[in-house]
């Protein structure tokens, strides 16, 4: 079979009591059978299996809650890896992931081993984010949809015998409309992870430009009211004007002081001195601003060129594994060193080359390799962003003091320029006009700061505007795309459940002449002809009917983000009768042997068709009362 993104397959279930394994089984691609009588235990291992992929899971059988530990052997998007949790009764359990077999985690029982826990934080990714990385789902990012985790894919993939019978996803208390439709739209490949980015990027340009409108407004308004010069043009040509004459009068005060000796007035000479100290103590805080302005410019320079490069590597990996999938495993005839012939001699699990012991391979280490490189760049775009932050506080911090040096230097020489002459009539005149030129200039360039604000803010509504059109375009033409695929993926699903109605065995009259079938994830149930209320074995064979169709479609339709996985304990769920039972079993056989994608479909029952009671669909012995599903004499065994 063709292997197709995302893929989620079970092979190995492992429950452990006491330290030692009372359930351990492995599991294949395409149909897998737990079979034995009721209460035989097959409901706790689908539990397990739900449990250790990620559910969130409490209220244990007591013989399950005696048990300490599951571990699940899984393939991930053809990369082997093993899932460990604890078994307890409180809610939301970390995970411990170990990128490879069971059988090499089993050999090494710390390290290797990675702990994540249910909830994301800052810090470090939960186990939900790294499944998600590694099934190549995309991360929910709109603002309804932070509580995504593994547990709420799950929901639709495993299907419970304790839910309303009508519940196309597991029940739970804390549910909601939007988080059902999210894991729907997920799975039928209808979440656009760039269309809701554009959304939120649309509301908040949306936002800003309507800040940036009422701020131009207001500032224009205030300048006409004031009387102030709002045309950068003719400020521009007033302040040249000024600053010319400004400089011609000092010029001019500066000649007619070269001509008078006066002895230092003493207050002034106080206010000079301590004006001098002050300078010292500013030219100091400037230069310790501006070293450290400078040290976080290159801290920012050099986190950016370490991200990149992390960027690169993982582009790397992700090349080397398709070129690998491409070309196949290059084997080496000749050692690059010496180009001496290889020694044909190869010992399992070694490298061909040197030898060395090599346990899960090439696929082992790129995935853990690419896990560890995810995890960096998380951290150092974190750690960039503080330094972004504190690379603009310093640059404040020195272009502050600037001023204030310039301000205190501009005091020394005017104090200065008194010190040197002996002020006269005409040398007086000359400093009250130049002191009423420095107040045009100052007035000048308040007002030139204003009708810069002015534009600058006419420049950033252009701009904006620009971005929501872009935005707007954008959002309509995925929305245009969003919604044929949506006509695409029901439409499939659709055809795949009348077809197992029309199969069924006439005990529903609608199910054989059905004309449409709706699945409604917000209000978790599904329509035949609008119709939900039939009897309680008909709605339990409906709702099997829409899992195993949903998961059919992902088969057939490229763009699905369903794992191709279906754990399904409500197969005869609600009275169903046997023959009715078995006639569904031998359809999803059908449609499961006449697939070309990789799947698996893991289902529960007590009356398994006889032509499927064989080793190619049953997993396990056939279990009863007295030899269930848990062998719990394991510890106890061991303890005698």
């Amino acid at each position: 079979m063709t292997f197709r993104e995302p893929l989620l397959l079970l092979r190995r279930l492992v429950v452990l009591h006491r330290g030692l394994p009372a359930y351990d089984q492995r599991f294949h691609d395409g149909v897998n059978i737990i079979r034995g009588t009721n209460s035989s235990g097959k409901s706790t291992i689908l539990d397990f299996i739900f449990y250790a992929l990620g559910g969130d899971f409490t209220g244990w059988k007591p013989e399950a809650e005696s048990c300490q530990t599951v571990l699940a052997e899984v393939e991930i998007n053809e990369d082997v890896v093993t899932l460990r949790r604890g078994v307890e009764e409180q809610s939301k359990q970390p995970m411990e992931i170990f990128w490879g077999s069971l059988d090499d985690a089993s050999k090494s029982p710390f390290e290797g081993w990675e702990r994540h826990s249910f909830a994301r934080s800052d810090s470090k990714a939960s186990f939900s984010q790294v499944l998600f990385k590694a099934l190549k789902l995309p991360e929910l990012r709109n603002e309804a949809t932070s509580n995504i985790t593994m547990h709420q894919l799950l929901r639709l993939i495993c299907v419970d015998q304790l839910s309303g019978v009508s519940s196309i996803l597991r029940d739970e208390q804390w549910d909601s409309a939007t988080t059902r439709k999210t894991v729907g739209d997920l799975f039928y490949g209808l979440y656009d992870d760039q269309l809701y980015a554009d959304e939120l990027a649309l509301r908040e340009a949306a936002r800003e430009l309507d800040r940036a409108k009422g701020a131009h407004s207001s500032l224009q308004r205030a300048l006409l009211d004031a009387g102030q010069l709002v045309d950068m043009i003719d400020i521009e040509a007033r302040m040249k004007q000024a600053v010319k004459q400004l400089a011609l009068i000092r010029e001019s005060i500066a000649a007619a002081q070269g001509n008078y000796e006066v002895p230092d007035a003493p207050d002034e000479s106080d206010e000079l001195r301590q004006l001098e100290s002050e300078i010292r103590a500013a030219k100091g805080r400037y230069a310790g601003c501006a070293r450290e302005s400078d040290s976080f410019e290159l801290e920012v320079e050099d986190s950016k060129a370490f991200i990149e490069n992390l960027r690169k590597r993982l582009t790397a990996l992700d090349e080397s594994i398709a070129a690998e999938k491409a070309l196949g495993r290059l084997t080496l005839q000749f050692c690059p060193e010496c180009l001496q012939p290889i020694d044909d001699a190869h010992t399992e699990g070694h490298c061909f080359l040197c030898k060395q012991p090599n346990p899960g391979g090439f696929q082992k280490h790129i995935a853990r390799l690419r896990n560890e490189l995810a995890a960096q760049i998380h951290e150092s775009d974190s750690l960039l962003e503080k330094k972004q932050h504190g690379a603009v506080q310093a640059r404040r911090s020195s272009e502050s003091e600037l001023i204030k040096l310039g301000q205190l230097e501009g005091k020394f020489s005017d104090i200065v320029t008194r010190l040197r002459s002996r002020r006269d009539a005409h040398l007086d005149e000359m400093l009250e006009m130049k002191g009423s030129l420095e107040g045009a200039v100052r007035l000048l360039d308040s007002q030139k700061k204003l009708a810069q604000q002015l534009q600058d803010t006419l420049t950033r509504i252009n701009t904006l505007q620009l971005r929501v059109e872009t935005l707007t375009r954008s959002i309509r033409d995925a929305q245009g795309r969003q919604s044929n695929r949506r006509i695409e993926a029901e439409g499939c699903v659709e055809k795949l459940v009348k077809e197992f109605l029309k199969r069924d065995l006439q005990r529903e009259e609608l199910f054989s002449i059905a004309q449409s079938v709706t699945v409604d994830f917000e209000r978790n149930l599904c329509l035949v002809d609008k119709r939900a209320s039939f009897s309680a074995s008909s709605i339990s064979y409906l709702k099997a009917a829409v899992h195993f169709s949903i998961l059919f479609a992902s088969l057939e339709l490229g763009f699905f983000r369903y794992p191709k996985l279906v754990v399904n304990d409500n197969i005869e769920d609600k009275g169903m009768e046997e023959a009715r039972s078995k006639n569904l079993q031998r359809l999803v056989v059908e449609f499961s042997k006449n697939a070309k994608i990789r799947h698996q479909i893991i289902l529960a029952t007590s009356m398994v068709d006889p032509s499927l009671d064989n080793d190619e669909f049953c997993i396990g012995p056939s279990y009863t009362l007295e030899n269930k599903t848990l062998n719990m004499s394991v510890g106890t065994k061991a303890n005698t």
